[in-house]
């Protein structure tokens, strides 16, 4: 498995010569603090931030696509660049600079007009607040026969299809817009499955500021034609009722409406010598299909992309620490159509959190719970990314301290299809990390298929 990982300011600082952008993990670990087994595939400034991952195994690389997060810049290759590791070798390279080929992603200053620095050094970068999930690129993903490589435009939103023999673009196609009220439309996530593309779409509820006007779509394009089915496959509102992002203060769940307003994003938990800001506004960045045909949601927090560890506000003032809130959810195959998990039921299956209060119907089938000293110190550890192996009757999810008792971490949960529950842990990182809980990147299971010899490839 292949995740981005962040390292807090200007990537080409000399600090974070040797921090670790891309990290490999083995897919059979043996233990869950197991970081000897990691490799470090790219440096910090080899690719600054990127999200999106995708294996090619014709080529035997993986693909990484910029974004924007807030703290930290661009890498060498500016707001759209595609990278390309060489699994072979390790060796990291600029694909393509989409931008080059026409590709209007939208604009964002150079790292030092944004205040970006030294690793240890706090930065207001108020335009990376407000460009956050509006700017630059969201999901990736290839074709099956390794030919194209879509890419979600979050400017434009629009998809589009990257010839990867002559890097010339050979399809741009505008995301259905499913008339959100009182808000806009903010596509992410990208997944190729079965000859279609699916991409996963929210209404944001910017204006209104009312949750009530939260809604997530998945909406499925025939590869073939490139032509969006007119109506999405799934949709469902935002509404229902979701676990507490930090145990200091449970009474404050559920998704919030986006904002680039400061106030409406800072919370205040008096938690000294940091001032935390939960606040979960959701991204519905990833998408994975099981083997009978369900559907599981990965909703990414955008609060988590817009602020840091220990960091400024925009107006550059304080000290903030986000605890991020997003969740993982599974939607039903049944004659034709997906039906939502309903109080942690999906089909014949029952999951782990029966009445829980947190989930649709009251419950919720994965268990994203962390436990520390005996309580529930976040009851939504999700931060977005996940993947299914076929066959293995998991999916795998990116967590913020997925090991109980341990705090300031991140890395990957693999948790039953079957009953929800947790079946192993590991952590890539823990301990003064530079967005502790922030936010972490897209996992590619890139190494599944050299560990086991799949003829397909999945990603999270």
């Amino acid at each position: 498995m292949i995740v981005p990982c962040y390292i807090n300011g200007d990537p080409q600082d000399s600090g974070t010569a040797t921090e670790a952008a891309l990290v490999s993990v083995p897919y059979n670990f043996t233990a869950p603090r197991n970081d000897p087994n990691a490799t470090y595939l790219a440096r910090i400034p080899q690719v600054g931030t990127v999200w999106a991952t995708t294996y090619d195994k014709y080529r035997k690389a993986l693909y990484s696509a910029a974004f924007v997060r807030r703290h930290m810049g661009m890498g060498p290759g500016g707001l759209g660049a595609i990278y390309k590791t060489d699994l072979t070798t390790n060796a990291t390279t600029t694909l393509v600079d989409v931008t080059t080929l026409g590709v209007n992603l939208g604009s964002i200053a150079d790292n030092a007009t944004r205040g970006l620095g030294a690793k240890t050094a706090q930065s207001a970068d108020a335009q990376g607040f407000t460009a956050v999930g509006k700017v630059g690129m969201g999901g990736m993903d290839i074709s099956e026969d390794g030919n194209s490589l879509y890419f979600m435009n979050l400017f434009q939103k629009k998809l589009h299809v990257l010839n990867l023999s002559s890097l010339s673009q050979s399809a741009e196609v505008a995301i259905p817009d499913p008339g959100c009220e009182n808000g806009s439309t903010r596509p992410w996530a990208v997944k190729i499955y079965k000859g279609y593309a699916y991409v996963g779409v929210v209404c944001d509820a910017s204006t209104s500021k009312s949750a009530g006007d939260l809604r997530a779509y998945v909406y499925r394009m025939n590869l073939t034609t490139n032509v969006f089915d007119t109506n999405p496959v799934f949709d469902f509102p935002l509404t229902y009722p979701k676990g507490f992002a930090f145990w200091v203060t449970t009474s404050h769940t559920g998704w919030y409406p986006w904002s680039d307003d400061w106030k409406d994003v800072f919370f205040t938990n008096g938690f000294a010598p940091w001032v935390g800001v939960m606040h979960p506004v959701p991204i519905l960045t990833d998408i994975a299909f099981d083997t009978d045909g369900s559907i599981v949601l990965g909703i990414g927090d955008r609060t988590g992309f817009q602020t840091g560890f220990q960091n400024w506000s925009p107006e550059g003032s304080g000290s903030y620490s986000n605890v991020l809130g997003g969740d993982i959810l599974r939607g039903y195959y049944q004659n034709g159509s997906y039906v939502l998990e309903n109080n942690a039921k999906a089909g014949p299956a029952v999951g782990s959190g029966v009445n829980n209060g947190q989930g649709p119907g009251f419950g919720e089938f994965y268990s994203d719970n962390q436990v520390t000293d005996g309580i529930y110190a976040h009851a939504e550890t999700a931060m977005g990314g996940l993947a299914i192996r076929p066959g293995s009757g998991e999916t795998i999810y990116t967590a913020v301290d997925p090991l109980d008792n341990v705090l300031n971490a991140g890395g990957f949960r693999w948790i039953s299809n079957s009953t929800g529950n947790p079946t192993s842990i590991y952590e890539v990182y823990t301990g003064g990390a530079s967005f502790a809980k922030a936010a972490f990147g897209k996992m590619s299971t890139t190494m599944v298929y050299k560990i086991y010899q799949l003829k397909k490839v999945w990603q999270v």
